[in-house]
């Protein structure tokens, strides 16, 4: 398992500086540790299993200025998650039992739509740019304990909507 996750860290890091098109599809499927991440032109994920059967899936592209991202993540045991774009932040940790979705656009217009549920510390933040261009905080929330969550956000070129 190590040689593998190694070679897929890498592919990770070498894509920070690809301008081309590129197209990745991964699915895994095991149990015992796993972790893995995904850092794509703005939109990223880290997925990781400290303990337990776990079915993990991704799909990137990447081309030019664009990347779209697709992955889903299905764990029993403990571990934790974590989705994000510039403005779109969900993070899943001390996780149980985590069943979750994501699927991020960014280029001209971005959007995404995170769906999740299980059990443990979730926090999700929604982001702008505020004055000076520092992030302000549009929205915030917190949770302990078992949750499910469905958000989407539609970032239009001339600013931000929810959808």
């Amino acid at each position: 398992m190590k040689p593998a996750i190694v070679a897929l860290l890498l592919a990770v890091f070498l894509l920070q500086g690809v301008d081309a098109a590129l197209v990745v599809k991964e699915d895994f499927v095991g149990d015992g540790q796993f972790l893995t991440f995904t850092d794509a032109k703005g939109a990223t994920d880290r997925a990781l299993c400290l303990n337990g059967s776990l079915a993990y899936g991704r799909s990137l592209s990447i081309s030019g200025e664009n990347s779209s991202l697709f992955s889903g993540f299905n764990l029993e045991g403990t571990g934790s998650y974590r989705v994000a774009t510039p403005d779109h932040y969900l993070s899943v940790y001390n996780g149980n039992g985590i069943n979750a979705t994501s699927t991020i656009s960014i280029g001209k217009d971005s959007s995404s739509i995170f769906r999740i549920a299980g059990r443990g510390d979730v926090r999700e933040r929604v982001l702008a740019s505020g004055p000076k261009g520092r992030p302000l905080e549009i929205t915030s929330m917190y949770s302990s304990g078992r949750f499910r969550v469905n958000s989407s956000i539609l970032r239009e070129d001339a600013g931000i909507g929810s959808s």
